[in-house]
């Protein structure tokens, strides 16, 4: 028995030691970008992204696994260490996707790496970032993944490198369901060509069927919800043609678009001035792609070049023009019209509003002709002979498209606790739960101000409301954006009874009697909440508890 215990030991030592071998650098990549968040205690605090002890999960919500995971995350040391562990994850995970997708085109670790730092320093992984949408950059990494063992399985036809393709592509639409649009034009281009001529129709819809199956059994849940209640899945929403004007690709004139969206750029999010604009602070953003650039269009030329490229070099052409089309979204004339068509025609589209998330694909396309070309160059003998000074020049190019990323965001976000008297009167809402009631709290709370995103005195800069993520109880919030001409196109019915009840200034009663039992209010001390001293007026509603921050108030069913 001893015998075996210090051989499993060295079993587990050895694949440990084999792991450190192969992902060490990817990891001092991750620390270089997220180890100035852990030395600060705190939560990270980005406009669409928000941690806290009690974030909300819906089984039935497209966004299921990404509450899930969040979760479990929390789990790690406390919750805003989960949280930095959880961002930290999601970027690896990006550098993993561009890692397998290199790994079935090249043998060479070094332009394996070169490639995989492509994937995840570019305008489009930065922009994603530094706005919050982490779920965009978690769907981005696994369809990377799944492209990667794609590729890998029309080389080697390994079956356990097919369910993995269609296990990462179901995956990636639980974290962004419209990622079902990008899977679709680039497995029915790409692998279409690939594979129709090197195997049977039989083989083929096997293919297909596999991964079919695997996208519809891990998007169940919300496939189930779809059917339940079509208008809460975000691809669903009351979007009309006011949210591809106020989403719309960035630049002053569509020309200006096109140039974005071929140097990966493009995101809408950069002109509000929330974060740094690689674009417009002078620093060499531009420089470095165009020195990239002749690498890349080398290995567009090698694709060419070689027959057995040939075809997937067709297919990915295809593919960038459909993407640099679909991308530029309403900002030229024959874009828009396909734009139009596609919103108004194709079903779900709606939910893809913001046309420059086809940039994801060019990411992509670009990363694959890059690792062609450094392939070819690294054949060449100046190259052999200055191997070490060729990967660290490849690699500062890249790593200078997004420069920002690095060393926690340069510095643009700032850990911080929510204030002490949110966790008081959390507390006091729970020691105030009837006894016969159980462990979970179950009182309905209303946040105000009615807003979906505020700037908090405390955070320092304008965030989705973090109130759902933070409470034990159930919160209703505020679901209207504001923004761009556009007040509200959730279509939340709760919301709209809300909004009502607020421009009408009624008594409570009246959200009682739309059947929203709500048993306390909320009143942060942000932004415009001196509009909402009314509340102190109404009779139902006592003022149980003030601090330097929030004003709760009970509702009192029995006056």
């Amino acid at each position: 028995m001893g015998f075996l215990k210090e051989k499993n030991q060295k079993t587990i030592n050895s694949v440990v030691t084999s792991w450190l071998a192969e992902y060490y650098i990817y990891v001092l990549v991750i620390l270089a970008i997220v180890l100035p968040l852990f030395l600060h205690q705190g939560y990270v605090f980005f406009v669409d992204f928000h941690f806290g002890p009690h974030v909300p999960v819906d089984f039935f919500s497209s966004g299921f696994l990404m509450g899930a995971v969040v979760n479990i995350f929390s789990l790690f040391y406390f919750y805003s260490f989960g949280e930095k562990l959880f961002i930290a994850a999601v970027l690896f995970l990006v550098l993993l996707g561009g890692k397998k997708i290199a790994e079935s085109l090249s043998d060479n670790k070094w332009i394996i790496f070169i490639t995989s730092l492509f994937f995840l320093f570019n305008p489009f992984v930065y922009g994603r970032m530094m706005y919050g949408q982490i779920g965009v950059l978690a769907a981005f990494g696994l369809l990377c993944l799944a492209l990667g063992y794609g590729l890998s399985y029309v080389k080697d036809r390994k079956n356990i490198d097919l369910y993995r393709w269609g296990i990462f592509t179901g995956l990636s639409l639980q974290f962004s369901s419209h990622f079902i649009f990008f899977s679709f034009i680039l497995y029915g281009v790409l692998f279409s060509i690939l594979l129709w001529r090197k195997i049977d129709k039989k083989q083929f819809l096997k293919v297909i069927s596999v991964i079919l199956l695997c996208i519809i059994i891990l998007n169940t849940n919300w496939i189930l919800g779809y059917i339940k209640k079509p208008s809460q899945l975000d691809f669903n929403q009351n979007f009309n043609i006011k949210d591809l004007v106020a989403f719309q690709t960035s630049g002053k004139t569509g020309s200006e678009s096109l140039g974005n969206v071929l140097m990966m750029s493009g995101f809408w999010g950069k002109e509000r001035g929330i974060y740094a604009d690689l674009t417009g602070v002078g620093q060499p953003w531009g420089i470095s792609f165009l020195l990239l650039s002749p690498i890349i269009f080398f290995g567009l030329f090698i694709g060419f070049k070689k027959k057995e490229f040939r075809p997937m070099t067709l297919g990915l052409i295809s593919i960038f023009i459909i993407a640099v089309v679909l991308a530029i979204g309403i900002r030229l004339p024959i874009s828009r019209e396909i734009t139009y068509w596609l919103f108004n025609h194709v079903p779900f589209y709606k939910g893809l509003r913001e046309s420059a998330k086809w940039v994801s694909l060019i990411v992509i396309i670009y990363g694959i002709w890059l690792t062609f070309g450094l392939n070819s160059l690294l054949k060449y003998r100046i190259v052999k002979e200055n191997r070490a000074l060729s990967v660290i020049l490849v690699s500062l190019l890249i790593v200078m498209q997004a420069p920002f990323l690095l060393f926690g965001f340069k510095n643009q976000v700032h850990p911080v606790n929510y204030p002490q008297d949110w966790q008081q009167i959390d507390e006091y809402i729970i020691s105030h739960q009837d006894a016969n009631s159980s462990s979970d709290c179950k009182d309905l709370i209303l946040f105000l101000p009615w807003h979906l995103y505020m700037s908090f005195s405390w955070i320092g800069n304008l965030v989705v409301n973090p109130a759902n993520s933070f409470f034990s109880c159930p919160v209703i919030q505020g679901t209207n954006m504001e923004w761009a001409g556009i007040y509200d196109n959730s279509g939340d019915k709760n919301g709209m009874i809300i909004k009502e009840w607020l421009e009408k200034k009624n008594e409570p009663d009246s959200l009682i009697n739309q059947g929203l039992n709500i048993k306390y209010i909320i009143l942060a001390k942000e932004v415009d909440w001196q509009e909402y001293q009314w509340l102190d007026k109404i009779d139902e509603l006592k003022l149980v508890k003030e601090t330097d921050t929030l004003k709760l108030y009970e509702l009192d069913k029995n006056e």
